[in-house]
């Protein structure tokens, strides 16, 4: 049957009813009005496409209000069945592997028990394929407080059935709160780094997860336990959450002990959206970490870093107007060739007199571009107050012009 044979149906059918829009597909008003699919007709064909834009644009309506407004509600239905049975195989492929989960690690009398206090909530929680209701935030602390209360009916090691279970949970993507630590912690476990990153999805923890994890890591660290695992849970903690607060990431940037490892984070987290504000306050923290030339300069020189936070700690350091930025901003520069910005020289240069200007520029007249050259000049000859100035900005302009160097 052809597009046009089905908007000759609808266009046939009286206008002043459902009954005969409903009639040429074989429904009664009332399955219409509840979005039933028509009989033969995908809700998502070009034909209702059609037919609700004819209406739409027709002078005088093809559809009266109802029936426009039935087909419109209908759209969707085809798409929100196909979503609801994707969600029910879900869940059923959710539910067999929480049984399994229960089979291989508990004892076989409480296999009911267990299956009931693991699956049960999360039965009818879930309200899209990795969205679930408010409720769950409070299932994975009760689950692991559950499986630690029943060590005694375990058929292998505690840590080993919570690893397992958190494998679940991070394959269901259900919330991670604070809470998850706490219950952890009364069970004695300690996630390390290592298993953290196999066991847990960071998209889906809260910032309190992640800083009461870090607690427990320092703790467990001070107490003599394995390697300096400490910075490695810094690097995992960039990962998430998705969209990070300022107030997180300042607060695991500031626990970095050095440049070196303040970078290697930021690095981290450049793989993320940063928006202006978390960018400023991230070269900020730059900013106070890189105090010698060397450390400055190769901040600023690092692609890895997110561009927008390699400029702000640019105009950090310009205007500082300390030696050192000013030394470092010419080093900078320089590695940046062509691509490096004239009004960041011009900046560098502000602040310091004529003799001073020329000074500051006459190791480095070599290094820099003929723009770079320019800007400079111009910059000084703009400090100029008297003629013996004025001639001297001539003769560097003139030795300048052939590649000998400075005055």
């Amino acid at each position: 049957m052809t597009i046009f044979d089905e908007v000759r149906k609808i266009l046939m059918s009286p206008s002043s009813t459902l009954q005969g829009l409903a009639g040429a597909v074989g429904l009664t008003p009332e399955e219409l009005f509840e979005g039933e699919s028509f009989q033969g007709v995908d809700l998502q064909d070009e034909p209702l496409d059609l037919i609700l834009r004819l209406d739409s644009d027709f002078e005088g309506a093809i559809l009266s209000r109802e029936q426009s407004k039935a087909l419109r509600a209908g759209r969707g239905v085809a798409a929100k069945r196909a979503k609801h049975a994707k969600l029910k195989n879900l869940q059923e492929y959710r539910r067999d592997s929480i049984e399994g989960f229960v089979q291989r690690y508990f004892a076989q009398g409480v296999w009911e028990e267990a299956l009931s206090v693991l699956w049960s909530p999360l039965s009818k929680s879930a309200v899209d394929i990795d969205k679930w209701s408010g409720m769950t935030q409070y299932y994975v602390p009760d689950a692991v407080r559950y499986i630690s209360a029943n060590e005694d009916n375990l058929s292998n090691p505690l840590s080993d059935a919570i690893v397992s279970f958190l494998l679940k949970v991070k394959m269901m993507r259900l919330p991670l709160g604070g809470d998850v630590i706490a219950a952890l912690e009364q069970a004695g476990q300690v996630l390390v780094p290592e298993t953290m990153e196999k066991v847990v999805d960071f998209n889906y923890c809260t910032e309190r997860f992640v800083m009461r994890w870090l607690e427990k890591i320092e703790q467990y660290q001070h107490t003599g336990s394995g390697r300096d695992m400490f910075f490695e849970a810094l690097s995992l903690s960039m990962l998430g959450p998705s969209s990070p607060s300022s107030s997180y990431v300042e607060s695991i940037l500031s626990q970095a002990r050095s440049l070196n490892e303040v970078r290697a984070l930021v690095r981290r987290l450049s793989k993320k959206r940063i928006d202006r504000s978390l960018g400023s306050m991230i070269a900020r923290l730059l900013a106070k970490k890189a105090t010698s030339q060397k450390e400055i300069t190769d901040t600023a020189l690092d692609r890895e870093i997110n561009p927008y936070v390699r400029s702000a700690f640019r105009q950090l350091i310009i205007s500082s107007s300390n030696p050192i930025g000013r030394r470092s901003m010419i080093d900078i520069i320089a590695a940046g060739g062509k691509n490096s910005s004239g009004i960041e020289l011009d900046a560098v240069l502000m602040g310091l007199d004529f003799d001073d200007s020329i000074s500051f520029m006459q190791p480095h007249w070599d290094r820099i571009t003929s723009h770079h050259r320019s800007v400079a000049i111009d910059a000084i000859s703009s400090k100029s107050r008297t003629a013996e100035h004025r001639n001297r900005v001539r003769k560097l302009r003139k030795r300048l012009s052939v590649g000998s160097g400075g005055i």
